[in-house]
């Protein structure tokens, strides 16, 4: 399915599911199973998501004493 490996590629983040109703869209209406099977076939995956880096410590301001 040349069509769904387009998709992935100009949408990375959408899944198999998501591509499937883009297609549907477009004229090519198709089952969930099949899509999954498809997608499979294609060795197509959604990257995974990157974690946030946390600032260092050292960088955060120090909380000033409160007072009385």
């Amino acid at each position: 399915m040349n069509r769904m490996a387009e998709l992935a590629a100009k949408h990375p983040r959408f899944g198999y599911r998501r591509v499937r109703e883009l297609l549907r869209r477009e004229g090519i209406p198709m089952s969930c199973e099949r899509a999954l099977r498809l997608w499979q076939k294609s060795s197509l995956q959604v990257p995974k998501k990157r974690r946030r880096r946390v600032p260092s410590s050292s960088a955060r301001p120090v909380p000033a004493a409160a007072a009385n």
